[in-house]
């Protein structure tokens, strides 16, 4: 087939119209080819990229998404640049694709109205490289319910809305790797958002990430499948700027002795809360550094007492060769309920600094079956210091040691109504 390659004019700023869009559309007609954006600013309404289309932005090329929601017409609202069931479809080169973020009072959008960056959707054959997405309005770069994904050398910097995540992975057969990531949300989260699909077979590594949310993250929807997951080799820093309030005057963090922001409020999240299965995930040499408030946090649960559609399972998570520092003295934490019970989880060779504090909990600890996936959520510190354990069986810990900056009037380590829990974390002076 013959193959096409469309350059766009090198100008200082053009405003494309329609004209880029046709572009697309004629290189996915003739078989396929590659769309080229020059140098300059190259205000645009929202694309759709086709199938067999490569869209390469050149050094010194920004791609800008026009803030007018009438502009979002050809994807209905909710993307920038959306590929709706298409094959072999790739954003590529050094230049960068701008969300318009920065258009807006800062924390101002409504975000349910608010347009994701990059959107593949049902797509099969996707690459991401070398771009720079920035000033999201909604997520950066969501792949939804896609087969055989790469994401390569990818820089994100989107702080300047709520709900900015880096990278929503719900696909499969994906590999992201050495992407650079700075994110108000969460830096890498996956989801299942719908009970007939499972998200599987995703690797994450090598990449740098900061966030004021989570790092690295499973939870928010899980109504689906999440399995044979890998995220390694990740180093975590503080982020930039935030823009939310004070967190140390939020009732839920008062006497956990937060630091000045900006921070994550986790490090390594993993929750399971609306009846889906999350198994056979390893998260290894990660270095959190003084990145969170909570550096380990593993929930399953029903959020908001839902009936759920189906068992819902946390279990067989590896976490090993793990640093970081608690920014908090919240401590770490793997609950269930009484019926529903996160299984199968080693935490091997982690090493963690901690703050200590005089608050005690409730006692009792409270159950809140329906909250979800916060570090806040129980309003205060756990019954722990280091790691607090309840409704978990088969837990294993393997050289877990935990240097506190002080003394605490909680005990280092305990579990509640748990089964078979072998080691336990361990202080070190």
């Amino acid at each position: 087939m013959k193959r096409f390659l469309w350059m766009v004019g090198l100008v200082q700023v053009c405003a494309f119209g329609g004209g880029l869009q046709e572009r697309i559309d004629a290189a996915s007609a003739a078989g396929g080819g590659v769309v080229r954006i020059g140098p300059g600013v190259h205000v645009s309404p929202a694309l759709q990229l086709k199938s067999g289309v490569t869209l390469r932005l050149e050094a010194g090329a920004v791609l800008q998404a026009e803030t007018n929601a009438a502009a979002y017409a050809a994807t209905e609202g909710h993307a920038f640049i959306l590929a709706d069931d298409v094959d072999n479809v790739a954003i590529e080169g050094e230049g960068v694709i701008d969300g318009g973020g920065a258009a807006f009072p800062v924390s101002s959008l409504v975000v349910v109205q608010q347009p994701r960056l990059i959107w593949f959707r049902d797509c099969r054959k996707v690459r991401v490289e070398d771009v720079t997405l920035r000033n999201g309005r909604r997520w950066t770069c969501y792949f939804d319910r896609c087969n055989g994904v790469v994401a390569r050398r990818v820089k994100i910097r989107s702080l300047l809305q709520h709900c900015c995540d880096g990278f929503d992975i719900e696909c499969k057969n994906a590999l992201i790797e050495d992407c650079d990531i700075l994110t108000q949300d969460d830096a890498i989260v996956f989801k299942s958002r719908s009970s007939d699909y499972t998200v599987s077979d995703v690797t994450v590594r090598n990449c740098r990430l900061a966030s004021n949310c989570s790092l690295i993250k499973v939870g928010t929807e899980t109504l689906g499948g999440i399995r044979n997951i890998t995220v390694e080799d990740c180093v975590c820093s503080r982020n930039t700027f935030s823009f939310a309030p004070d967190r140390r005057e939020w009732k839920e963090f008062k006497g956990c002795g937060l630091p000045d922001g900006p921070f994550a409020f986790a490090g390594i999240a993993l929750g399971m809360l609306d009846g889906g299965r999350l198994e056979n995930v390893t998260i290894r040499r990660i270095a959190l550094n003084d990145t969170s408030l909570v550096p380990v946090f593993i929930r399953l649960a029903r959020r908001n007492r839902r009936i759920l559609p189906g068992p819902s399972v946390l279990r067989n998570v590896l976490i090993e060769d793990v640093t970081g520092a608690a920014l908090s003295s919240i401590g770490c934490s793997i609950t269930g309920l009484e019926d529903l019970r996160p299984s199968g989880i080693t935490l091997r060779n982690v090493n963690l600094q901690v703050k200590t504090g005089s608050r005690l909990p409730p006692d009792p600890f409270p159950e809140i079956p329906e909250k979800g996936l916060y570090v806040g959520m129980w309003l205060g510190v756990l019954p722990a210091y280091g790691f607090y354990l309840r409704h978990a069986d088969d837990i294993t810990f393997e050289n877990v040691t935990v240097r506190p900056d002080g003394t605490d009037v909680r005990p280092l380590f305990r579990a509640d109504d748990c089964r078979r829990v072998s080691g336990m974390c361990e202080k070190v002076e």
